[in-house]
């Protein structure tokens, strides 16, 4: 019986054209080839190991090689330093704060912001699965990291024992301040006593009922408003600017001075600003304006939302 489909399968074959014969037995070879190439591509593919003082580091997503450089998910990255991540998934935008370095990344866009105006070229960070991908190799020089690249086995090896503070400051170019220092904190910002209570009548009314925390981050907005370039380079004129503040429309700031905002004016002098950049605040739960609500999110404070322009 087997003999006999023997036979019958040669002589099938016989009847073959030597062409179609050759494409029969040549395809599946081809076939053969390309799905070792698939598979070799694939084994490239494998996620890309990282060591961390010595340490593997468990990524949330595979990291990516991108014309040799490795990009990794920059939430996996943050932690490490004892800092914090703020990123809008709809917008792209990524602030990276923690104690000795801050700054800011778009989506797609070839550059690092940090507010004390220096824009640093990087390759563009990419947007992926709800994360953002960023070069590592920026990263350990943001935070003064020792970094060791195996171009080979795509692995990347951290000593993080440098950690120094790096220029990228996201204060708009205020000095930090000293811990050391016993001595009465220094003033950031020279303004007028008529100033000084104009500001503090505005945090009164603005932020009535804040904590002290949202206090001064609405006095740190108009500073960052008289430092940006942007707004009036006063405090006087920042508050009076046509249309910004709804208490100084309806009247509402010639109230008294009340709950705090005497103290947390004083504290936004010095510097500290809790609103970590923003130009913008409004209350999420009243406010109805699209523009506002557009607005990347530097950080909320009670029922506060601080905002900038994102760039």
């Amino acid at each position: 019986m087997i003999s006999e489909l023997n036979e019958s399968v040669r002589g099938a074959l016989s009847r073959i054209p030597i062409s179609s014969y050759r494409v029969a037995v040549i395809m599946p070879l081809v076939v053969l080839f390309i799905l070792s190439i698939g598979a070799m591509a694939v084994m490239a593919a494998e996620p890309s190991k990282i060591h961390i003082d010595g340490e593997e580091l468990d990524l949330s997503g595979p990291a990516r090689v991108v014309d040799g450089r490795m990009f990794v998910p920059l939430r996996d990255i943050v932690p490490i330093t004892g800092g914090t991540l703020l990123y809008d998934e709809n917008t792209g935008v990524a602030r990276v704060l923690t104690p000795t370095t801050r700054f800011m990344l778009v989506a797609s866009r070839p550059k690092a912001y940090t507010n004390s105006g220096e824009d640093i070229d990087i390759p563009a960070p990419i947007a992926e699965d709800g994360q953002l991908l960023v070069w590592i190799r920026f990263l350990a020089e943001a935070f003064d990291w020792e970094l060791e690249w195996d171009s080979e086995s795509s692995a990347v090896s951290i000593d993080t024992s440098g950690g120094a503070e790096v220029d990228m400051s996201i204060d708009r170019g205020l000095e930090r301040e000293d811990p050391g220092k016993d001595s009465e904190p220094e003033k950031a910002y020279d303004i007028s006593d008529s100033e000084l209570d104009l500001l503090m009548r505005l945090v009164s009314a603005e932020a009535h009922g804040e904590p002290i925390e949202g206090k001064t981050a609405v006095a740190a907005v108009v500073f960052n408003r008289v430092k940006s370039g942007h707004f009036p380079d006063t405090v006087e004129a920042v508050i009076e600017q046509d249309g910004q503040f709804c208490v100084v429309t309806n009247g509402r700031i010639e109230t008294s001075v009340r709950d705090g905002a005497r103290e947390a004016v004083k504290t936004a002098l010095t510097g500290q600003d809790p609103s970590e950049g923003a130009l913008f605040f409004f209350n999420p739960a009243i406010s109805d304006s699209q523009y506002m609500h557009s607005l990347p999110v530097t950080v909320e404070i009670g029922s506060h939302r601080f905002a900038d322009w994102g760039y």
